[in-house]
């Protein structure tokens, strides 16, 4: 997609369909010189865990909000939680489906749990009618919930999420913080073996993404591993 100048936006409660979509001309970015930017946007379907039932919950409580989300507040006083759970919540979170509120991943994950209950709370009271009630009686208004304030989780953390929850690194690489020992040490890049001479010697730099070790019928040790780079 980088390639082809395509940008893929990352999934969003308040964006995404059910599955990849691309958005009208009108909800798209413009480059500099006004040119609409062609955008690929992530699927909800494509986060782990998040199954039909809780992707219908998210949209149907997004219609209800006349649209969209103004703030991950109004996201847990809204949703289903017997559609989409605290873990549907918990990876959305990870994939940074709530990120359009400015609030950090970390905090939005800490508070995540206090927050779905007080949801979850408010949604049983609103249905017993106690909100409306109160609401005419006193003009109370339902206390804002804050999420705590922590620092945000490390670069590397962020992108270890992505990849446990979307399959893929989405908002970079791990590989970036060693642009400068791969310019040093590598020779190629795992994309560019398949140009390497036949018997040339190479030195190609990456993440261990996946180790295997065997015993060979003589008894010898042997490994597989799956390396990774950018």
């Amino acid at each position: 997609c980088r390639r082809a100048g395509i940008r893929v936006e990352p999934v969003c409660i308040n964006h995404s369909e059910r599955h990849f979509s691309v958005p009208k001309p009108a909800d798209r970015p413009r480059d500099e010189d006004g040119k609409v930017i062609d955008v690929i946007r992530f699927g909800l379907a494509a986060v782990k865990n998040v199954g039909s039932g809780a992707i219908e919950a998210i949209v149907d409580a997004r219609r209800d909000a006349g649209g969209s989300f103004a703030s991950p507040v109004e996201f847990f006083d809204n949703v289903d939680y017997k559609r989409a759970n605290k873990r549907v919540i918990e990876n959305l979170v990870k994939a940074g489906a709530l990120d359009f509120s400015g609030l950090s991943r970390a905090s939005l994950f800490e508070g995540l749990e206090a927050a779905c209950a007080l949801g979850a709370r408010r949604q049983e009271d609103l249905a017993a009618g106690q909100m409306g009630l109160f609401g005419v009686a006193t003009g109370a208004k339902a206390p804002d919930f804050r999420f705590p304030s922590v620092p945000e989780w490390p670069f590397s953390r962020r992108l270890f999420f992505e990849r446990e929850v979307l399959g893929l690194y989405l908002t970079g690489h791990p590989m970036q913080a060693h642009d400068k020992d791969v310019l040093r040490y590598a020779t190629t890049s795992v994309g560019g073996l398949a140009e390497a001479q036949d018997g040339e010697e190479v030195r190609v730099m990456g993440l261990i993404v996946e180790s295997r070790t065997i015993r060979t019928r003589r008894g010898d040790k042997m490994a597989f591993v799956r390396l990774e780079d950018a």
